[in-house]
């Protein structure tokens, strides 16, 4: 999946795409073997291949460090994943469902190694840390931009369609870490579409549609 990595203004020249997917995978490939605690801006560069005094000198911490890589990741693919969803062809009650479409492409893609939020997440014990705290603030605003979505569609009960709209997209990524395949994107498309197939809006839809054919 070719994302458009959003720019940040503090940092110049090292705003290339490609720096910061290395950086991205040198880090989930650190923490496979080490906590994020014992690992350092000097790991996560040696892992990528980059000169660590390109990066030392812009951030103050490691933690700036990290929170950067998760915000340019979290900007990257909620822009990508919209996009996709507004060029759909579709009515407005599927949007919802276009965007396992973007899972699908996601997963066939060569860099997929799962949720960078959820593995650091995984990585943290404290709650309270800035870091654990970006990663959840990505996942808040998925939640948001599918309840978006689902008022869009005039679902009723918008909120929850949105969290049970979330908890197919996070197994599916869970399982396709495990697999390596995209097809826990095809079925949870499917089931999204079941789901929202069943959803009160939806039964009243078809009533409706029923009554003006008598």
């Amino acid at each position: 999946m070719s994302t458009a990595y959003a720019s940040h203004a503090t940092l110049g020249p090292i705003n290339a795409v490609t720096v910061h997917q290395r950086l991205l995978e040198a880090l989930n490939s650190v923490l496979l073997r080490a906590c994020l605690t014992d690992v350092g801006i000097e790991d996560v560069c040696n892992e990528a291949g980059i000169d660590p005094d390109t990066i030392l000198p812009r951030f103050s911490a490691p933690e700036d460090f990290y929170i950067w890589i998760l915000r340019e990741e979290d900007t990257a693919f909620r822009r990508a994943m919209r996009a996709q969803v507004d060029e759909t062809p579709c009515p407005n009650e599927e949007k919802l469902l276009a965007t396992f479409d973007h899972l699908i492409e996601w997963f066939d893609d060569l860099h997929f190694f799962g949720c960078p939020f959820i593995n650091i997440m995984g990585n943290i014990r404290d709650r309270d840390n800035p870091i654990y705290l970006e990663a959840v603030r990505h996942k808040s605003q998925m939640v948001a931009y599918f309840e978006d979505l689902a008022r869009f569609g005039r679902y009723a009960r918008p909120s929850v369609i949105a969290e049970e709209i979330n908890l197919l997209h996070e197994g599916a990524i869970a399982v396709a870490q495990l697999t390596g395949s995209n097809h826990a994107a095809l079925r949870g498309k499917k089931m999204a579409a079941r789901l929202l197939a069943n959803s009160e809006m939806a039964v009243e839809r078809r009533q409706a549609k029923i009554a003006r054919k008598k």
